[in-house]
């Protein structure tokens, strides 16, 4: 009896064409485009800082906006690769 659905081999559906264990390359993970950013400036006491943990976008500028506030100064959102960190 035939299966409408197309069939798969752990769990990717192989197109028209395609043998057993072989995938196209759209089923392959692709890379992240996603850009995160870090927050440098000064802190209050005058010392230089910088973030440890990446932020998306709007959550850098929430951030700049709570050190502000919080008296530090010059700071700025900048943009990060991942596992990388910048430098006060």
């Amino acid at each position: 009896h035939r299966n409408a659905l197309p069939q798969t081999d752990r769990g990717r559906a192989r197109t028209a064409g395609q043998a057993a264990g072989s995938y196209s390359t759209a089923s392959w993970p692709q890379p992240s485009t996603t850009q995160n950013y870090a927050l440098t400036g000064t802190d209050s006491t005058g010392k230089g800082r910088a973030s440890t943990v990446a932020y998306d976008k709007p959550s850098a500028e929430h951030r700049k906006a709570e050190l502000e506030a919080a008296g530090a100064t010059d700071v700025k959102v900048v943009p990060i690769r991942p596992g990388e960190l910048p430098q006060p």
